[in-house]
């Protein structure tokens, strides 16, 4: 998958409000980075990925306007 297409589907199962999908989406453009040698992009793509954002903190409140649209 190219990383145009993971965009399209993160953007799209963030919409969809489905969270399985955005960190499967994450996880495989993850994969693809780290298949390329970008090793520092695909551990970033990892770790923030792979831990969710505590309830009230600052990475949290960058949803903010999207919960707020729903």
């Amino acid at each position: 998958m190219s990383t145009a297409r993971h965009m399209i589907a993160l953007l799209r199962s963030h919409v969809d409000g489905d969270d399985g999908e955005f960190l499967s989406v994450a996880m495989q453009a993850a994969a693809h980075e780290a298949r390329l040698g970008h090793a520092s992009v695909a551990m970033q793509l990892y770790l923030n990925s792979a831990r969710p954002a505590a309830p009230g903190c600052f990475w949290s409140l960058l949803d903010l306007p999207a919960r707020l649209v729903r």
